[in-house]
């Protein structure tokens, strides 16, 4: 019999040892079963794992939707308890895994916020003005951003010993530390070559900042995006780090790269997860039908009749 304070505890021990998840995220994962705990706890009394039910969780789920949270909330949080709970059952603290057969509620497509090539160029140009150290960082920021399509996370933590090739290509290590190669165009590579000349920092950190963390955070560089919106005639609104990694995702697919090859620059495990990009241009799949159809053009004309019927409803 294990309480379910420490089974969370033992879980989150296991999410650091096993699978090197970042801080955040385990302090994400800790949220939700810490809610979820004071659920069972206010609502049923229950305060150890084996009392727990299917029941319970599907009362907790309904909870959450009367409680007005959207679709896509309540499936993260349901994740995280599939993943609690078939830890439980591998480790023998439970002799079923609770969350079996429960199923995620039905979320509709929701497209990821992008740029155009014409808002990036704007953008980098207005950044390229500042000639100031600071100017010269967000300039390297962005044109390493729009260059690799780097988490967030991933760009502002970057090493100088992640540089690899004479500056030709980064290793970025992304979840679960996982690494792989990114390469970089001329552009990007004679912006981080012209910035850590001028930097004259001794710091491993290839963006260094008095932060606790020792380098540049994530809210820092989202606030100079903003700024540089601003600047750049832009709705601040519409520009974040994760709007510049969309764009750099949406182009690449607009100008004809595979999905299995963005998925590995992008550092997705799965690639239903890259295939949210195809949706954001109607016209790549309309010309993808025209050129390599049988029927070529003419395939193509009625495809493309059929979905500006389907757009119109």
């Amino acid at each position: 019999m294990i309480l379910i304070a420490n089974a969370i505890e033992l879980f989150l021990e296991m999410l650091s040892a096993e699978r090197g998840v970042a801080n955040l995220t385990r302090a994400a994962y800790k949220a939700d079963l810490c809610a979820f705990e004071d659920y069972m706890l206010s609502q049923f009394g229950k305060k150890n794992c084996v009392d727990l039910t299917q029941d319970d969780i599907r009362h907790y789920l309904q909870f959450l939707s009367q409680k007005h949270y959207d679709s896509r909330t309540i499936s993260r949080k349901l994740s995280t308890l599939r993943q609690f709970f078939l830890f439980l059952f591998a480790e023998n603290h439970l002799k079923s895994n609770l969350c079996e057969g429960i199923d995620f509620p039905y979320q509709s497509k929701k497209l990821p916020k992008t740029l155009s090539i014409d808002e990036i160029t704007l953008l980098i140009d207005c950044s390229i003005k500042n000639k100031t150290i600071e100017g010269l960082r967000l300039y390297t920021l962005l044109e390493l951003l729009y260059a690799t399509g780097m988490r967030v996370s991933e760009l502002v933590g970057l090493k100088k010993e992640q540089i690899l090739r004479n500056f030709s290509a980064l290793l970025v290590k992304g979840k679960g530390n996982k690494e792989r190669m990114v390469p970089l165009h001329v552009s990007a590579q004679e912006a981080l070559k012209e910035y850590l000349l001028l930097q004259k920092d001794k710091s491993m950190w290839v963006f260094p900042s008095n932060s606790e963390s020792g380098h540049l955070t994530r809210q820092g560089f989202g606030q100079m995006l903003k700024k540089l919106a601003i600047t750049s005639g832009l709705d601040p609104i519409r520009l974040s780090p994760h709007v510049v990694r969309h764009a750099f995702a949406t182009h690449l697919l607009e100008g004809g790269v595979d999905l299995r090859s963005l998925q590995q620059l992008l550092g997705h495990a799965d690639i239903s997860t890259t295939q949210i990009y195809t949706f954001v241009d109607p016209s790549r799949l309309k010309s993808t039908v025209s050129h390599f159809h049988p029927l070529g053009d003419k395939m193509g004309i009625q495809m493309q009749s059929h979905l500006t019927k389907a757009d119109k409803k």
